[in-house]
């Protein structure tokens, strides 16, 4: 078995392409239905957030399936051949895992340390769990890397402060704009990033932040949560000539605010326009409209570098911590891939040990009624002759070099004190060796 991804991120492409590649929340429970009937794919789960979309997949062969995944996810999203060339990634094996552990402790996030992702790779593991899309080696290959993120946020202070791309959504408006304590914000969407986007506002001191979702009800949870004031989506448009902040976060796969919807007002006043959602909520053609500031997740990378260079240390640290947590686990990997052939060697071993008690017992029943210690001592020899007979034919019939590896083996594997080849000769011959000296001696004199 082998673990591989293929993925994009906001390091391989750009917004507009990421958005064509990425998968809905409703999207992925099927397409891991159909991943899965794909041939050579044991197990797979599927990430999509933000800034990235990645297969990840128990594969019987690692080159088939980057072809396997390549097509498939092609013929999910109708993307061109050369589309997955151009701007996804693969990678196998231990490269597959360290990948993923940087994933988990935020260290490959837009917004390096962001906490957010650590919930989204939980949540890709749980929804592939509950489709039953992972097994148990997709499961301990997700649960080691969980396990390291939350590690690296334990033990450095790479998540320290305001890491995530809402916090840098705000900081881009109160760049843009300055203060916001008498700016009207409007925000769409009443989910996780949407409560992390208010959150922020609050802290950078906004005092009127509107809340505006598909369902009314959820508007209203959010804001009595965590502040602000829920309105309708018709109420929500009336705002938009008005907010001098729009910021869209919402699952929603097509444009809310497009030109249709969104005014021109007269004079010079700013208006800053921020889309942190996959697919996009704006149009990124309003920017053509005067006095209109559009921003999506590519806009905030001056933000992404200020933050990376804060972290090189911590960055530093966690690549360590990563690296070795990386090799202890791939030891205890490689047992689990030696469960299945201890399970036959122990399986293997009782049906000998069976058919030779079998076979005693027809034999030798009326030793063992007479003398059972002497039966036992009968059965310990035909049980050893039984068990060692099958691997000393089969060494017997190896060429040199691999009878000398495969007795190594046996040795580091029963921790035998075996003793020098040639020194047993000499050992043996010794005797022999001082008659013929004795005899070459006794002619002498």
């Amino acid at each position: 078995m082998h673990v591989v991804v293929l993925g994009t991120s906001h390091q391989a492409a750009s917004v507009d392409v990421r958005e064509k590649l990425s998968f809905s929340e409703r999207q992925v429970i099927p397409a891991l239905g159909r991943l899965l009937a794909q041939p050579g794919i044991l197990e797979a789960a599927i990430l999509s957030t933000c800034n990235r979309t990645e297969l990840y997949a128990v594969a019987e062969d690692v080159e088939s399936a980057r072809e396997t995944l390549g097509r498939f996810w092609q013929a999910e999203k109708h993307v061109p051949n050369d589309f997955l060339g151009t701007y996804a990634y693969y990678y196998s094996q231990e490269d597959a895992l360290r990948h993923l552990h940087r994933v988990t402790a935020g260290l490959d996030s837009l917004i390096v340390g962001e906490g957010q992702i650590l919930a989204q790779v939980k949540a890709a593991l749980s929804i592939s769990q509950q489709c039953d899309a992972a097994g148990q080696y997709l499961e301990m290959l997700f649960q080691q890397a969980i396990k390291a993120g939350k590690q690296v946020r334990t033990e450095t202070n790479i998540g320290r402060g305001s890491v995530s791309v809402s916090s840098a959504a705000v900081e881009v408006a109160c760049k843009q704009l300055g203060d916001l304590r008498d700016r009207i914000v409007l925000i769409y969407g009443a989910g996780k990033m949407s409560s992390h986007t208010i959150k922020a506002l609050f802290q950078r001191g906004a005092r009127h932040v509107y809340i505006v979702n598909r369902t009314l009800e959820r508007a209203q949870e959010a804001a009595s949560r965590l502040g602000g004031e829920a309105i309708s989506l018709e109420a929500g448009r009336m705002l938009h000539a008005v907010a001098d902040v729009i910021i869209c976060c919402t699952s929603a796969p097509h444009y809310l605010i497009g030109p249709d919807n969104y005014p021109r007002v007269p004079g010079k006043r700013q208006r800053l326009l921020i889309d942190i959602a996959v697919p996009r909520n704006i149009d990124p053609r309003l920017a053509e409209m005067p006095g209109v500031h559009v921003i999506d997740l590519d806009g905030l990378e001056a933000v992404a570098r200020s933050n990376r260079q804060e972290r090189e240390s911590q960055i530093i640290d966690a690549e360590v911590m990563i690296d070795k947590n990386l090799a202890d686990f791939m030891s205890r990997l490689a047992s689990f891939q030696t469960v299945p052939t201890i399970q036959a060697f122990t399986g293997n071993l009782e049906e000998m040990a069976s058919d030779e008690l079998e076979d005693f017992l027809d034999r030798h029943a009326g030793l063992l009624e007479r003398d059972p210690r002497a039966a036992l001592e009968r059965f310990k020899q035909l049980l050893v002759a039984r068990l060692m007979h099958p691997p000393i034919v089969r060494l017997k019939t190896l060429d040199h070099d691999e009878q000398v590896g495969h007795a190594a083996a046996l040795a580091r594997l029963f921790d035998l004190e075996v003793e020098d080849a040639t020194q047993r000769y000499l050992r043996k011959r010794l005797p022999q060796r001082e008659k013929a000296l004795q005899a070459g001696e006794a002619l002498r004199e």
